[in-house]
């Protein structure tokens, strides 16, 4: 054998040597964040298929009702609610007044309910003001009117006084 392709074979025995120990090297860190990959991408799934299962949950607790809620019949439900509920949680209330209502004049619910734009849907909006007297009884109170067609849009709370808009919710008659 020449020199030559001597030199040339132990070049390339030495570059095969660099690469296969370079191979190892990163093959292990390459295989290393694979593994980790994979676990994250497990993780991932699982909380995803969670996730998915919350969301079918919600879709079927918020299918709508066919029942109708005629807006006068919801108003004085949740009026009713309000004035009965009162003593049990400890609230008292000063004021329950719609908004549109003009100086304690009388008005048709038609004038004190405006229709919800591209549905079949009326709202009042009723102002409430009052005394609590423990906190948890205040929360207890507003939670009361949860299963109703009833959303909570101001509420203001300072010492033992309280301020709430309500917006009720009901189809026409």
């Amino acid at each position: 054998m020449s020199i030559k392709s001597l030199s040339l074979a132990k070049i390339l025995i030495l570059a095969s040597v660099a690469l296969s120990l370079t191979s190892i090297y990163y093959g292990g860190k390459w295989a290393a964040s694979a593994r980790s990959l994979e676990v994250k991408n497990t993780q991932t799934r699982t909380i995803l298929q969670n996730e998915q299962a919350l969301l079918e949950e919600l879709r079927a607790s918020l299918t709508p009702s066919d029942e109708e809620h005629p807006i006068e019949k919801t108003v004085s439900q949740v009026v009713l609610t309000l004035y009965n509920n009162r003593t049990k949680y400890g609230v008292n209330l000063a004021n329950v007044v719609p908004e549109r209502s003009t100086s304690g004049d009388m008005m048709g619910i038609d004038e004190l309910s405006e229709e919800v734009p591209g549905m079949s849907i009326r709202t009042v909006k009723v102002n409430l003001s009052g005394t609590y007297d423990y906190y948890t009884g205040l929360v207890d109170y507003l939670k009361s009117l949860q299963s109703m067609p009833v959303a909570i849009t101001r509420l203001k709370v300072q010492d033992n006084t309280f301020e709430a808009s309500i917006r009720i919710f009901g189809t026409q008659s």
